[in-house]
């Protein structure tokens, strides 16, 4: 093809201007060209089409308009939007509507291709925080521990405390709290700015933010008042009581941790559930749907993308589950969140007052969620310390390191042998380098507007959970589009935590997150409203780090590993998981965090050992609200006892001798009975618990890439 230099073509100011690139004529696209070829491919009814398809689709277009279809920067432009095709499916037209597992692919918007919240399934590729730093790790610890005193936020402000703690802080032995650690005079200050800083925060919102840094945890001693704890004890007392009788034991917790509100029973279970599919269940009334709708088909197997070859096979296992937590639909567009479809296993009228109690919550949980909704985006991002691309050393021997410092320049070397450069030649190199090259730390940088950046009109009381970033492109695929939210999805977890001087300790939980890579949970609400005769309990966060890739664009000496230990919290050979911090728990406290923190619940015991205890404990998990799923308002009610209890009252029932309505009910397949909801919920956990078992080993496996020399 021949190529002409006609720049009259295109104007930069209009609308046919390129979008991307401008390397030559033969190379990029215009505007109108991009959007022609985008709703193609977009819009192209499975199989999803390949670039050779592209090409001889638009094979006029590109002859017309002397674009060379083979170019790097086109090829760039359509594969990209040939993955996005991969991962998001065509819209079914003929769906009243369309969520992931009905009319779109379960992988919808669950890539680096597409708008959505990082998560730290594992299954993605995506998120690494920056990589966290030793000293960072300390400083995390003083704000925590100081903001678990009474009255902090009023005694920052006096100069004879903050001397005081100050001093103590100095004085801590911190290498027994943290492999390398250490604290210095500016770290102190800086943590005491960063202290003031969030006392006025916490004055004006109720709320402080912890384990800061990459994702933010947030922390209120203010939000669940005597008030509200006394009403939820006295709301679920009598569930609390029937689970009890059940006998509704978590396995494998040796009968100490009681499921009272379990999304894990009766979820959506994809050849078995029934879905709607032209309305939606509504909260009242909701029971009189039960048995209604089409089973809704386990949907075809996912098409991936193959670029993220490391993580594929766990991929496909993610979004091949049979199960999916249900949601309850919560509407924004009132001047209080009102939930609008049941709860799953709340029983709508049963435990209307639990419905109410948790509508509460949820307004209260509202800033603090999109707080750490947002806090993944950059603008939230806190340096603490000097983000370094070098391992930087002071020289004590300039005039033997004339060009550049190494090991190898020790003097002794030039009298040994070639065949002399052994092991042993090497461990000289390392001693004289320890003894002449002394390793400069980070220090912290004393700019509030670096160290604090979550500031009070950061916190909103409306609009939330809209992100101003632009559309996804091939350059920023992760970006996310401006929205309004009317509508949020929450699942509950309500969970009680027994001891008894039989059995006196808690082990604790594993690192997990919260749900799988279907559910699309992007934080959690935890609130403790009932604790009696246990100890403060910490809840520990860790992430991905390795954001820098420090292995390939930081500069360091090969075999120094020590050094970068000594900066980085890492293990050179170990798994790029980084240990942030433990935030305590405590009766009355709520606790929000982000779903790019795995979270561990540390073991804890009975204070008095004469007699019981307990934690008792309501979660509020946030379904990404870029990306709704299947919730309660598709899936009418699937228990049993709640139709039995239901129909029960009809008159042609009350007419039929009791064993003949019993017979009824031990032999209809759907709704679920409670011993069939048991053994599903069994095989679920089952069927995730290896996949997760999957997942850890493939994180505990992914090193930070260093070379093995």
């Amino acid at each position: 093809m021949e190529i002409q230099n006609d720049s009259s073509r295109r104007d930069d100011n209009s609308e046919s201007s390129p979008r991307l690139f401008s390397h030559g004529r033969d190379s990029f696209l215009t505007k109108d060209e991009e959007r022609t070829i985008e709703s193609w491919i977009l819009n192209a009814p499975d199989p999803p089409p390949c670039f050779q398809d592209v090409k001889e689709n638009f094979e006029d277009m590109f002859k017309s308009s002397h674009t060379n279809p083979d170019s790097a920067f086109v090829k760039i432009f359509v594969n990209f939007v040939l993955n996005v095709r991969l991962q998001n499916g065509p819209v079914d037209p003929g769906s009243p509507f369309n969520l992931p597992g009905h009319g779109l692919p379960l992988t919808r918007h669950t890539s680096v291709f597409g708008p959505h919240t990082p998560y730290l399934h594992g299954v993605y590729g995506g998120w690494n925080a920056p990589t966290l730093m030793n000293r960072e790790v300390c400083m995390l610890k003083f704000v925590e521990d100081t903001t678990n005193e009474s009255e902090w936020w009023l005694k920052v402000r006096e100069p004879e405390n903050v001397l005081q703690w100050k001093r103590q802080v100095l004085e801590l032995p911190w290498a027994e709290y943290w492999p390398h650690a250490d604290f210095t005079e500016a770290m102190a200050d800086a943590c005491l700015a960063e202290l003031a800083k969030k006392a006025n925060l916490f004055e004006e919102t109720g709320m402080v933010p912890v384990m800061d840094y990459a994702a933010y945890v947030i922390k209120s001693d203010t939000l669940l008042t005597q008030t509200l704890k006394d009403e939820l004890k006295v709301a679920v007392e009598p569930l609390e009581s029937f689970q009890r009788s059940q006998k509704d034991w978590q396995l494998d917790t040796d009968g100490k941790v009681l499921n009272v509100v379990d999304p894990s029973l009766y979820p959506l279970l994809y050849g078995t559930s029934k879905i709607l599919p032209d309305q939606h269940v509504p909260l009242d009334g909701c029971i009189d749907y039960c048995g209604m709708g089409e089973v809704i088909p386990q949907p075809p197997k996912p098409i991936l993308d193959r670029h993220i070859v490391r993580v594929l096979p766990l991929r496909m296992k993610a979004f091949g589950i049979r199960s999916q937590w249900l949601p309850c639909n919560i509407d924004l567009t009132g001047g209080k969140p009102r939930i609008v479809s049941y709860i799953n296993n709340l029983h709508p009228v049963r435990d209307a007052p639990l419905y109410s109690i948790i509508e509460r919550l949820i307004e209260k949980s509202l800033p603090a969620w999109d707080i750490v909704y947002r806090s993944t985006d950059k603008v939230f991002e806190v340096s603490r310390l000097q983000r370094i691309k070098a391992i930087k050393y002071c020289c004590s021997v300039p005039e033997t390191c004339r060009y550049t410092c190494e090991p190898n320049n020790r003097p002794d070397r030039i009298d040994e042998e070639s065949e002399d450069f052994t092991e042993e030649s090497e461990r000289l190199d390392r001693e004289w380098w320890k003894a002449t090259h002394e390793l400069l730390l980070p220090e912290p940088i004393l700019d509030e507007g670096r160290f604090v950046k979550l500031q009070v009109n950061h916190v909103r009381d409306k609009g939330f959970f809209k992100r101003d970033i632009q559309a996804p492109s091939p350059r920023n695929p992760r970006a996310m589009m401006a929205m309004e939210v009317s509508q949020i999805q929450v699942i509950v977890k309500m969970v009680n935590i027994h001891l008894t001087p039989e059995k006196p300790i808690y082990e604790g939980s594993p690192w997990q997150i919260e749900g799988q890579a279907i559910e699309r949970i992007c934080a959690t609400a935890l609130f403790y409203y009932d604790c009696d005769n246990i100890a403060d309990t910490p809840i520990s966060f860790r992430t991905q780090g390795d954001r820098e890739d420090l292995a390939h664009k930081s500069h360091y000496i090969v075999g120094d590993w020590l050094s970068i230990e000594k900066v980085f919290a890492m293990k050179i050979r170990e798994t790029r998981l980084q240990e942030i911090g433990s935030v305590l728990t405590r009766e009355g406290r709520a606790i929000f965090y982000p779903n790019v923190y795995q979270n561990r619940l540390g073991p804890f015991e009975l204070v008095d050992k004469t007699r019981p205890g307990h934690c008792k404990m309501l979660a509020l998990f946030l379904v990404d609200p870029a990306n709704p799923i299947i919730s309660t308002a598709n899936i009418p009610p699937q228990r049993q006892d709640w139709w039995s209890e239901k129909f029960e009252d009809l008159s042609l029932v009350r007419t039929l001798p009791p064993e003949l309505w019993h017979q009824i009910n031990e032999n209809v397949d759907f709704p679920i009975s409670k011993e069939t909801a048991k053994k599903n919920r069994a095989e679920m956990t089952s069927e995730r618990s290896a996949l997760n078992r999957e997942i850890n080993e493939n994180w505990m496996t992914t090193d930070w890439g260093f070379p093995n020399r």
